[in-house]
């Protein structure tokens, strides 16, 4: 176990004089360039059809459930992501303007993303999308919506634990004992390939998606 540990840390482990930049770039490009054109999935209408009923019953998020989170934004590094940096690029968003949160009309609306990539492993790197602070503000507000949801539906409640991560290491223990009783499936570039288009389709005649 100790030797194991010790090669997979080795695996992990960035080396500042490989420059895979370039590389994720290039893959990046070519998965948007795949994914539009792949055509609809037929199992999506199947994904539709649970999502409404897990859905069913949902409440929309109070006002003070939106806030900002602890992280950094497209305009913002992580290191000096505080609230009191944060909340001034709010007035950035004509909707805040429009709902009567912020007050200073701004002259354009910006909710652009910002591509980043980080260190997966010694031989290659992640993409992230860094979500602009007004959207990321929403985005808390919604989550603790979802949350409460997942929490006190009858069905949601027993497979999703978020809070929570002793029932999934239990199950990775008797999966680890027992191959042939549970399993994970590990994608490549699973989140890159999470399209607007199919989030707007699974989520179809949801309270969610307005």
């Amino acid at each position: 176990d100790s030797v194991n540990l010790f090669l997979s840390f080795l695996s992990r482990l960035n080396l500042p004089s490989i420059n895979l930049r370039a590389q994720a770039i290039r893959d990046w490009k070519a998965d948007e360039a795949r994914l539009s054109c792949l055509p609809r999935d037929p199992v999506v209408v199947s994904l539709n059809r649970i999502m409404r009923g897990w859905m069913e019953g949902w409440a929309p998020p109070d006002s003070c459930d939106f806030r900002h989170g602890p992280g950094g934004t497209a305009e913002i590094r992580r290191s000096n992501a505080c609230k009191a940096v944060k909340q001034p690029l709010l007035r950035a968003d004509a909707l805040l303007t429009y709902c009567g949160i912020t007050d200073c009309a701004p002259a354009k609306l910006n909710r652009t993303n910002k591509i980043v990539f980080v260190a997966k492993s010694m031989t290659s790197w992640r993409t992230s999308s860094m979500e602009p602070t007004s959207l990321q503000w929403f985005q808390q507000g919604v989550w603790a919506a979802l949350d409460r949801h997942m929490g006190h539906h009858p069905y949601l409640r027993r497979i999703i634990h978020l809070h929570d991560q002793s029932y999934n290491q239990r199950l990775a223990q008797l999966g680890s004992a027992d191959p042939a009783s549970y399993a994970t499936v590990d994608l490549s570039a699973a989140s890159d390939t999470v399209t607007w288009s199919l989030v707007k389709d699974v989520f179809r005649g949801t309270s969610l998606l307005r």
